[in-house]
């Protein structure tokens, strides 16, 4: 039993262990394909900011409140803030999701035309619609790093709180409603990095597929003739001319009888 019992704790390392690096080198590539999509927009990022997903900043002190005189106005000031923070976060998500569905309505749209895309008889054609899909499957990768799930900061009422005075509970709610507001606009600059990156891989995919499907479909194309026939192919004379002539050729004995 102990045997059994120490092996399966053995396999369970092993394919944890396994789990832990697919989920490591998928992180990795997803971080770097953000890293350079957002350097190639020119945003100034770093690859520990991509891999944090916030932008780092310096640690927030603490305000120092012993010679305030309007604890209540600060306090309303601050949750004013924070709630502006988290009104501002929520706009920005519902963009993004607005965003999100708009690239899925046309990429549906899209691919009722995609059998067009084979008849692109040039080289540079099929080069911009490949760059197109891949603009469009960066755009798509950006919005799903937008809505992953990410830590948030919070305001916590613990014990250390309580049996504080009323003064003592203003101020410490005034710097805790502050940083709760600085933390969550270093993560909503990030996102909305995201979100002008992914807008504009989007319109680039759109843009590139418009004029090469308008330039598909305006330009004269040698499919819509009628196809010759085998004799034509072969450079001889119609069908009809091949009928007729034996016609003729067939009628001068009987008129010579006459």
């Amino acid at each position: 039993m102990k045997c059994v019992k120490s092996g399966k704790r053995f396999l369970g390392r092993v394919l944890q262990r396994i789990l832990d690096t697919f989920y490591i080198f998928g992180r990795a590539a997803i971080t770097l394909i953000v890293y350079l999509s957002l350097r190639t927009c020119a945003f100034e990022v770093s690859l520990k900011d991509v891999w944090q997903g916030k932008y780092a900043s310096n640690v927030p002190k603490y305000l120092d409140l012993d010679q305030a005189k309007h604890l209540d106005t600060l306090l309303d000031v601050a949750k004013e803030c924070h709630i502006a923070a988290l009104a501002r976060r929520a706009l920005l998500t519902d963009k993004c999701k607005t965003l999100l569905t708009v690239c899925s309505l046309l990429l549906v749209i899209a691919g009722l035309f995609l059998p067009r895309a084979f008849s692109f008889s040039t080289l540079w054609m099929r080069a911009a619609f490949f760059l197109a899909a891949l603009s469009l499957f960066d755009a798509v990768v950006l919005l799903l790093v937008f809505l992953g799930v990410r830590t948030n900061t919070e305001i916590d009422l613990g014990q250390e709180i309580v049996s504080l005075n009323r003064e003592d509970l203003q101020k410490s709610l005034v710097n805790s409603h502050r940083i709760c507001q600085l933390r969550i606009d270093e993560q909503t600059d990030h996102l909305a990095d995201l979100y002008k990156a992914a807008r504009f891989y989007f319109i680039v995919w759109l843009t590139t597929v418009v004029v090469l499907f308008s330039f598909s479909y305006l330009r004269p194309s040698h499919e819509n003739q009628v196809p010759k026939s085998p004799f034509e192919q072969r450079g001889g004379s119609s069908l009809g001319e091949q009928v007729r002539v034996p016609k003729a050729q067939s009628l001068a004995p009987t008129s010579k009888m006459r």
